[in-house]
């Protein structure tokens, strides 16, 4: 779609999975905002709800012109994502999640802002809820400041969720890069293929999300099937960025700086295991080097982004050695 093509400043698209408790104070924090109802759009996708989300959406689409609600079979949230920005009409897009919600009447600021400096990522402050912890990755970076997503990388941005920035809708469509499909953090996933591509970058100091953290989600949950699925779904992101890393047309520096990200990654995993208050056993050791394996992340090939676990990762690829060591340590 080409820029002058979008209805909309803005796409607000709010992923929905039986969130009924929470629903109503996130929705009500995004039509509170300091943009007109013609100027935003707001998607609300319900994947698959079992509890009164949808009739909460719905009570919002009947009352705002601007709320368009779909309903789709549950497919996680990678999938909500992507059925989102397909559907969006905004000349930029933000993701909320459902139990989350935004500060009031400080959105359209951050869409200024991208719009004055033609932004492909316009990042703002979020904050934890109830305890209003800052999460700021970017305290190291000056505020108001264009930077290259290739510059971030490489000067220790950490990447994380997909909500703490709006994306310029063109940028996302000309780089060809969806949401994977299943898996745990597959925002960080995501992004670490995109942010190498950005080239107009900034980062305000505007609070605008805040991140629930009393629920459950995979990456705080106490179930321990759980936690495994999380480190296993590691894998497949280590493996997706090292592929992509190959395949794209980046820069030598990030190909080589993505490449020892995604090793050292492998390596603190299988780190963890040697620790005698793992929470995992031999078998789950066992079981996540011949996953690492199947998806060629296991040998670790290259070296890492340190040079302590690189001077290590001869010990570690030596299957029967590594795991040796790891029924030694640990006998759960």
């Amino acid at each position: 779609m080409k820029e002058n093509q979008y209805q909309y400043r803005l796409s607000i698209i709010v992923a929905i999975y039986n969130v009924e408790a929470y629903l109503e104070r996130c929705l009500s924090s995004i039509v509170k905002q300091d943009l007109q109802l013609e100027e935003y759009e707001i998607l609300l996708i319900n994947d698959g709800s079992i509890d009164g989300s949808l009739a909460i959406a719905q009570k919002y689409e009947r009352q705002y012109s601007n709320v368009k609600v779909f309903s789709k079979e549950n497919g996680g949230l990678s999938s909500v994502r992507n059925f989102g920005i397909d559907h969006s009409q905004g000349r930029y897009i933000m993701h909320v999640d459902g139990d989350d919600f935004l500060e009031e009447n400080v959105v359209g600021k951050v869409v200024k802002v991208a719009e004055e400096n033609d932004l492909d990522l316009c990042f703002f402050d979020s904050q934890t809820f109830p305890n209003g912890r800052k999460l700021n990755n970017f305290w190291q970076f000056p505020k108001y400041k264009i930077y290259t997503g290739e510059g971030l990388l490489l000067g220790g941005m950490k990447v994380s969720s997909t909500w703490c920035a709006i994306y310029k809708h063109s940028f996302l469509y000309e780089s060809k890069i969806f949401f994977y499909d299943r898996i745990s953090h597959q925002d960080v996933e995501y992004n670490y293929r995109l942010y190498p591509l950005a080239q107009r970058v900034l980062f305000t100091d505007l609070l605008v999300y805040n991140y629930f953290t009393e629920g459950e989600s995979i990456s705080r949950t106490n179930d321990l099937s759980k936690k495994k699925r999380n480190y296993l779904d590691n894998i497949v992101i280590v493996r997706n960025v090292k592929q992509f890393a190959y395949r794209t047309n980046y820069s030598a520096a990030i190909k080589d700086f993505l490449i020892r990200k995604m090793n050292s990654t492998v390596v603190a995993f299988l780190l963890s295991f040697l620790r005698k208050d793992s929470l995992f056993g031999y078998e789950f050791a066992k079981e996540f080097v011949e996953e690492a394996k199947k998806l060629s992340v296991y040998p670790i090939k290259g070296k890492t982004y340190s040079w302590k676990t690189s001077v290590i990762l001869p010990f570690i690829n030596i299957k029967w050695l590594y795991l040796t060591m790891v029924r030694l340590i640990n006998h759960k």
